[in-house]
């Protein structure tokens, strides 16, 4: 790693890993991937991925001179590996070590938008979802944000959009699936037995999306009818909900 936490490594220090006894062989092999990296893809990358230094270096006498290096970066170090000589064992297997580690870095890269996207979604979500239950604190007169009634509503909220979703409400979803999302997953943390409980970490980040885009439906639906202060009982915000998936399912079906 450099200063700024980036993954390196030196030529000098891989030259023995690579089984090369004289330092102008594998020099000779970097000079030659990074000239077919320059060739692809142009110069700058060739400086990037392979950085030509000066090192302290161990000499005959036990002195230290200063010498040519390379830094690589994990492409630039996969690339030498590439290059090297096909007799050799450990070139064989420093190929590997570098395939693999590339594409996990790919992998990470790939969860990390994903993830990202994923909470934009949820982020999105909870605001529609708060507006649409602030549009029904205003237009149904039997609403109350603590009755058993209020819950039960909303639940069924919840559980018919998981199913238009899904096919599966939210306990089968937990039931059904491994957990997907939660706070912390990418710093390593493990899901906390709260977040085990919530459905929406069992989702896709597709179905993320999709959530966020019908709950955003609903909540226009909801503006629309408190601009026209039409006043609505729960029931029949129920069969509100109920109509606007249908008719969602069908635009799908069409």
């Amino acid at each position: 790693m450099d200063a700024y936490g980036r993954e390196h490594w030196n030529g000098r220090e891989m030259q023995p890993l690579m089984e090369y006894s004289q330092w102008r062989d594998y020099a000779a092999v970097i000079r030659k991937a990074r000239a077919s990296l320059a060739l692809v893809e142009g110069e700058s990358a060739a400086q990037k991925h392979f950085a030509e230094t000066r090192n302290l270096v161990r000499i005959g006498s036990g002195a230290r001179r200063e010498a040519q290096d390379f830094r690589l970066t994990r492409f630039g170090a996969y690339l030498t590996a590439m290059a090297g000589d096909d007799t050799k064992s450990a070139v064989a297997h420093a190929r590997v070590y570098f395939a693999v580690r590339t594409r996990e870095a790919e992998l990470g890269a790939l969860e990390a938008e994903e993830v990202r996207q994923t909470a934009l979604a949820r982020s999105r979500e909870m605001v529609d979802y708060r507006v649409f239950r602030d549009m029904m604190a205003e237009n149904a007169p039997d609403y109350s944000p603590s009755s058993p009634a209020t819950r039960m509503f909303f639940a069924m909220v919840q559980n018919e959009l998981y199913r238009h979703l899904t096919g599966m409400d939210a306990q089968e979803i937990r039931s059904a699936r491994e957990i997907n999302t939660w706070p912390g997953r990418l710093e390593g943390k493990l899901p906390r037995t709260a977040d085990r409980k919530v459905a929406k970490n069992y989702l896709t980040a597709a179905e993320l999306a999709k959530l966020d885009r019908l709950v955003a439906r609903l909540c226009l639906r909801a503006m629309d009818i408190a601009d026209d202060d039409v006043h609505l009982s729960l029931a029949k915000w129920d069969g509100l909900v109920r109509t606007e998936l249908m008719m969602s399912r069908r635009a799908l079906a069409a």
